[in-house]
Order: C-alpha cells, then structure tokens, then sequence
C-alpha cells in the first residue's frame, strides 16, 4: 500500500517542481511574468546558504587550541608580508610621455598589417560588427519570445550608464596605429570612425552579459558561442588599437559584477517589470473597450 501511495503522490511532486523550475528560470510561456515560488525558492536558498556557511565555520575550528592560533597567526603575518612587499616593491615609478601597453607593443605586426592591408582589415570589421549585430538581435528575439525576466536589459543599461560617467570623466589619448575607418559595410550596433570612447570596452561588457544571460537560460551552445565570439571581438579590438587592454579587462570584469548585482535583486525588479506589464493591460484592455463602444455608438447611428 505504501508502495502505491508514492506512485499516485510522485506526478504532483514532479509537477511542482517542474513548475518551480520554469517560474525561477523566467522562462514560462505565458507573456505575462508569474513569481508565485518566488518567496519559496528564497528561503530555501537562503536555508541551504546558512547551512553552508555554518559547515564552513566548523572546518576553521581545530581542537587543538594552540595549533588554531599558530596557523592564524601565521596567515596574517603571510599577509602582511605581502602587503609590505607590495608597497615597497611591487607599485611602479615609470614615468612615460603616453599610456604604455605592453599588449599592443606585442602585437605591433598585426596592428601594422591591418593599416597597410585595407582588405585585410576590412575583413576583420565586418566581422566583428557581424557578430555583434547577430548577438544583439538573437538575445532581442529570445527575450521577446521566452524570457520573462528583465534582468538583461537592466544590467545593460547599468553597465552603459556607469560606462558614460567613466568616460565623461576619463579620456584616454587615441594609442599610435588608431584604424577603424568605415568598412563599407553597415552596422546595427558598432559604430565606425575615430571615437575615443575607450575605458572601459563596451564591445566586451556587452557580449558578456549577453554570454550570461544565455548561461542563465541553461541555453550552453550559445552561451559558449557568444564566449568564443568576445574572445575574437577583444582581440580585433586590441589589433586596431580601439582599446587598451586595460578597457577589455575592466569591461569584462564591470559587466560581471553588474549582472551579479542585478540578478541579487532580480526578483525585486522583476516584480516592477510585472507591475507595468499588469499596467499596460489594463490600458490596452481599457482602450479596446472604448473603441469598442465608439463602433457600437456609431452602429446604433447608423441605424
């Protein structure tokens, strides 16, 4: 009896957590976003996170009192080693006329091959502004058609926001072998000419966050696709001297951080984006209502 009991009680439970899984993914087929497990999914998370930290606690703790102190005592005086270390040896004093990169001495061949050779760098243009084109467009399409959480687009204008008072605050001189000349090619997203927008890389920050956000959608063949395709936009980048490596590096780092600091909150800001989607309705639903009457009105006119 126990036996059939568990087979008559399995469907619901797979049930719920299937329906769990597609409310926490933000990936349920309906347009208008649900969060009834939200509250549920927290807890445990939270639960289980606790229970984690507590475990982690309790591999610090040594019985023997004198070998915890040593061991403590040792890992501070490593660190404040280090730190000593760093502070007189380890902050350069090199005083240079412009911003040195070590990246592009080292890639001075490719950097003069792609202005001596127009072809060539044409080549490489269009093919990065393809690749961010594409990216643009593919996330675009998915999160209208199965993405029901605004996370994406959220971190997206965080990362450019913070990119603009960076750059209203930061200019860079434009590095020796500047080239990104129009291609003859059009592009959605990348703009063409002599634009000193560098720190930090807006090409990379928004492929990551794209990369992300297909991670997230357990979507993996894209999400490998678009890390693949930042590796060769920063490298196309760093060729034609648009950025430093300084900017590659940070644009990849502030975008991270920002996706994580937006997904900590997603579900605060996901119940804001609900809350327009309800609005919105409700004004659709209300104006169809009024064209609806205006064409009954004029029908009783008519007749």
């Amino acid at each position: 009896m126990k036996h059939q009991q568990l087979d008559v009680e399995t469907p619901a439970v797979h049930d719920h957590e299937e329906h769990h899984a597609a409310v926490t993914n933000g990936s349920h087929d309906s347009p208008i976003l649900h969060f009834q497990n939200r509250n549920e999914s927290i807890s445990s998370n939270s639960t289980r996170d606790s229970e984690i930290e507590n475990q982690a606690k309790k591999l610090l703790i040594v019985e023997n009192r004198s070998v915890y102190w040593t061991i403590k005592m040792i890992v501070i005086a490593l660190m404040m080693s280090a730190v000593w270390l760093g502070k007189n040896y380890g902050t350069p004093s090199i005083e240079v006329p412009k911003l040195s990169d070590p990246i592009h001495d080292a890639t001075s061949y490719l950097n003069n091959m792609v202005n001596q050779h127009k072809d060539v760098a044409m080549f490489f243009q269009i093919s990065a502004s393809i690749i961010m084109d594409f990216s643009f467009f593919a996330l675009c399409i998915y999160w209208v058609i199965r993405i029901n959480s605004a996370r994406a687009i959220v971190a997206m204008a965080c990362f450019y926001v913070f990119r603009g008072l960076n750059q209203a605050l930061i200019i860079f001189p434009f590095p020796e072998g500047y080239y990104w000349e129009y291609p003859n090619f059009p592009s959605y997203v990348t703009p063409y000419g002599k634009t000193s927008d560098f720190f930090y890389s807006g090409h990379v920050g928004f492929l990551n966050i794209v990369a992300l956000e297909w991670y997230q959608q357990n979507n993996y063949f894209m999400f490998y696709l678009t890390c693949a395709f930042n590796f060769y936009v920063a490298f196309v980048m760093v060729v034609f001297r648009i950025h430093y490596v300084v900017d590659i590096t940070t644009g990849l780092v502030v975008s991270h951080y920002i996706f994580m600091l937006v997904g900590k909150y997603n579900d605060k800001l996901d119940y804001l984006f609900q809350k327009v989607f309800h609005c919105a309705e409700r004004c659709l639903d209300s104006k169809s209502k009024n064209d609806q009457s205006v064409d009954e009105e004029l029908q009783i006119n008519r007749h």
